[in-house]
């Protein structure tokens, strides 16, 4: 079985030290080395039962993610598995999508929540393999392996399967025995992927056309002008038979004629409802204008002039 480390905090042999202990449990929890630890022991039993057709990613961080790593990734014929693994100690109970203690006969929910932490790891994996094209139709198993032999979970239909301890090899070859479902090509470019993965490029969108730019149905304004027959009114009203000459045969309306004819009409009694400003019958020039007030202007002189003379005489 092929390995790849991607292991947080190695040293250059490959191994956690003491610094790389502490710098490891004081920023990623004091689980983390314990849990690190069950992974060296899910290996070795994986190593001795599988051959080269399978790869193992350990500790990758799921590709468009910064935060989220993903713990053991196994893919080969039998398919793709999400290896979540624990080192804790205790008495568990996995119930649906439920984790935690058990005390007496009193159950105590626990965070984090490993049963549905180990679902999620696995949708994420599922969906960036799916956007990647190379899931083939596959889906991958979420399992939680316990590696802790004082550790007992108690199992009521989880989310997702538990294997213990004294059953990791068993877990093992049921892999090396389970029916192929792809090729070790196709298992070993997932592997690749999930390294590597393929720049997915984005659809460009439908350019915008400006309204100006668009094609319109051009109107004709001499279709509103143009008059039908009516069908109540028959040629011999006309004084003339329909066997004399033949009628013209009818075309069918189609729908845009249809709405190219109404909508001048619509236009029509809009513009028709508009009121314009009632304008005057008489029409008056400037000049006109001009004449009218100056003999208006020699009437006012000319009779200022004559009561003037007039009180002057009386005054005499």
């Amino acid at each position: 079985m092929k390995v790849i480390d991607k292991t947080p905090y190695l040293n250059k042999n490959g191994t956690i030290g003491l610094l790389e202990r502490i710098q490891g449990t004081f920023l990623l929890g004091s689980n983390w080395y314990g849990d690190m630890k069950g992974q060296e022991d899910v290996i070795a039993a994986l190593d001795k039962h599988l051959g080269a057709k399978y790869t193992l990613l350990r500790n990758p961080i799921l590709p468009g993610s910064q935060d989220v790593r993903l713990p053991l990734v196994l893919s080969g014929p039998a398919g793709v598995f999400l290896l979540n693994v624990t080192n804790a100690r205790g008495m568990f109970r996995a119930k649906g999508e439920e984790w935690g203690t058990i005390s007496g006969d009193r159950f105590k929910p626990l965070k984090p929540n490993l049963i549905s932490l180990t679902a999620r790891y696995s949708q994420g994996l599922q969906k960036f393999l799916e956007r990647q094209g190379v899931l083939n139709m596959l889906t991958a198993e979420p399992i939680l392996l316990a590696t802790n032999p004082g550790m007992h979970v108690d199992t009521i239909r989880p989310l997702v399967r538990v294997v213990m301890s004294d059953a990791l090899e068993r877990f093992a070859v049921s892999i090396s025995q389970a029916r192929a479902v792809q090729s070790p090509e196709d298992a070993e470019l997932i592997i690749d992927r999930i390294i590597t993965p393929k720049t997915i490029k984005k659809e460009a969108p439908a350019p915008v056309i400006p309204a100006e730019q668009r094609q319109t149905p051009m109107y004709d304004p001499n279709e509103r002008f143009k008059e039908e027959t009516p069908a109540s009114v028959s040629s011999e009203s006309y004084g003339y038979s329909s066997e004399a000459e033949p009628q013209p045969e009818t075309q069918a309306v189609t729908p845009q004629q249809v709405a190219s004819q109404a909508k001048p009409a619509a236009r029509s009694v809009q513009k028709s409802g508009k009121k314009k400003p009632a304008q005057s019958s008489i029409n008056v020039s400037n000049r006109q204008l001009v004449i009218i007030v100056g003999v208006f202007v020699v009437l006012v002189v000319c009779l200022i002039v004559l009561t003037s003379v007039g009180f002057y005489l009386n005054a005499r």
